[in-house]
């Protein structure tokens, strides 16, 4: 259950970078202050992202034991 619900936070986190991403390539930023916005918000999601990994691993080890 556990495993099943970070997989769904991650993937919509996963979804909104992508999103942002986009937008960058875009050039949808209006200014420099939106864009270091856009940039830092994008690096959350990764921090955000990269502990939910490290935590689906310890999950499925705990399963696996």
């Amino acid at each position: 259950m556990e495993q099943r619900i970070l997989m769904l936070v991650a993937s919509k986190l996963e979804e909104r970078r992508q999103q942002l991403m986009e937008a960058l390539g875009e050039g949808s930023p209006k200014d420099f202050a939106e864009y270091r916005y856009v940039c830092g918000t994008i690096r959350g999601l990764d921090t955000a992202l990269s502990e939910i990994n490290d935590l689906l691993r310890r999950v499925k080890e705990m399963d696996d034991e």
